[in-house]
């Protein structure tokens, strides 16, 4: 992170850290026994991955999924993606593609998380 970003956000976390302080009881922050929702960055190298996936997200995480490995093997890719998207939805969770260039990640949500999708442009 770049000095600016630091001196920007450093300001900011240090303003926000005496706001919460100053406003909310400690009551309010999850207690050592609640389980945290964690963002996990992960990886498909393989149909063996998708197991794994799913039970993250079953467990109540976010996952940012890269599929890089996978992208040289594009009909492997389609079929580990349309498998995937099957067994997220069966556990009444969803995924997005992430726009951001080639092999794009994918976010994928339990099902408590709702996703927002820009509107198609006509």
């Amino acid at each position: 992170m770049s000095r600016i970003f630091k001196k920007i956000l450093g300001k900011e976390e240090e303003k926000e850290e005496e706001i919460i302080e100053e406003e909310k009881p400690l009551s309010h922050f999850p207690s050592v026994s609640e389980k945290a929702m964690a963002i996990k960055p992960m990886s498909m190298r393989s149909m063996d991955d998708i197991d794994s996936i799913v039970n993250e997200v079953n467990d109540g995480n976010i996952v940012i999924l890269r599929y890089d490995d996978m992208a040289s093997e594009p009909e492997k890719l389609k079929m580990a993606l349309e498998r995937l998207k099957e067994r997220i939805l069966d556990i009444g969770g969803d995924m997005v593609l992430v726009k951001s260039g080639k092999n794009s990640p994918l976010l994928i949500a339990p099902r408590f998380v709702e996703i927002w999708r820009t509107p198609k442009e006509e």
